[in-house]
């Protein structure tokens, strides 16, 4: 696996002015330098061998524990019927049963991710893409395991999610979804510096609120992702990926 190393971007410098360097490259800083690395993917769309925090496949994840319990249905009744009322058949997904820990948090955790679903109307398509690009930019299993299945379910093609890797090189995303994909790389990596020349297109086709919007679900998974990540939570064992 190649490696390159170019100096890392001083503070406020204008990031987009590293275009080039495409979701296709994983960034870590250390040392005053970004150490960038192409993973090879494999067939569920994670990349096949690591480098640092690039997450492997997901049958690589059998028979792993998530660092923190997992709530039990018996132990936590009443926060589970919440649950069921509220998230239907995704009550019993892991993620829930981790944040059962701390159910004051729980339950403004479940507002808040029903408000940022809804995002003002945001096409689920762009809306999923976008969440994925996320995942992808940090290495996220859990998350992506889920929202690919999402992705899906909404009618994206499996070579299409396949393609997110090369997502400027590929013909199956329109300008708005390659726009709302660099954005979220971007805000992802360097949050303050996002170049204008990543967030016009955006704010241009989107107009101030649903680029909001757009903005509070990158932000959304940025935080979940940097929960599940380090409390290496695994995905449910029935969950087949489509």
């Amino acid at each position: 696996m190649a490696l390159w190393r170019v100096p890392c971007p001083v503070p406020g410098a204008a990031y987009g002015r590293c275009a080039f360097l495409h979701l296709r490259f994983i960034g870590h800083y250390a040392h005053n330098q970004m150490i960038l690395a192409r993973p090879q993917v494999g067939g569920d769309g994670l990349p096949v061998k690591s480098v640092e925090t690039v997450p492997v496949k997901v049958s690589d994840m059998a028979g792993q524990v998530s660092r923190l319990p997992l709530v039990k249905r018996e132990d936590a009744a009443e926060l589970f019927e919440l649950l069921d009322e509220r998230r239907g058949p995704s009550a019993n997904a892991n993620i829930f049963a981790l944040m059962a820990n701390c159910p004051d948090i729980l339950r403004p955790f479940l507002d808040m991710a029903d408000a940022v679903r809804r995002a003002s109307g945001l096409d689920p398509r762009l809306r999923e893409l976008s969440i994925l690009i996320v995942c992808l930019s940090l290495g996220n299993r859990y998350e992506f395991g889920r929202h690919w299945n999402l992705a899906r379910r909404l009618g994206v093609t499996r070579q299409t999610l396949l393609d997110l890797w090369d997502f400027e090189e590929s013909d199956k995303f329109d300008a708005l979804e390659k726009a709302a994909m660099r954005l979220a790389r971007d805000a992802t990596r360097a949050p303050e510096q996002v170049d204008p020349l990543i967030w016009d297109p955006v704010h241009e086709s989107l107009g101030d609120q649903q680029a909001l919007a757009l903005l509070f679900t990158i932000g959304w998974y940025n935080m979940s992702a940097r929960i599940t990540g380090p409390a290496k939570l695994q995905l449910e064992p029935d969950l087949e990926r489509l």
